[in-house]
């Protein structure tokens, strides 16, 4: 269901096991916990995408999954400083 939204907003969607940003940056938090949150979800996850492709230009999301909680975010480089901006969903 979130690939979906991301690959249809034309991003290209990378799962890795792990990341070691320098830096993190955690702009939207989400608690999933009924069906009916996956529209609010869809909306929101849609809305940050469209913001980070016009910010930063940036085609590749980044996927990584630790038990219940999903981060969805970008890697950026400002200035040799590895950033990563991403949204994280609890998944209950």
């Amino acid at each position: 269901m979130i690939s979906d939204i991301i690959i249809e907003k034309d991003f290209t969607l990378r799962q890795p096991i792990k990341i070691s940003p320098d830096i993190s940056f955690l702009e939207l938090k989400i608690d999933l916990t009924e069906e009916k949150d996956m529209s609010v979800l869809e909306t929101q996850i849609s809305g940050i995408l469209d913001q980070w492709k016009i910010v930063y230009n940036e085609d590749t999301i980044i996927m990584v999954s630790n038990g219940n909680q999903l981060n969805v975010g970008i890697l950026i480089e400002i200035n040799g400083i590895v950033e990563f901006h991403y949204i994280s969903i609890n998944l209950h």
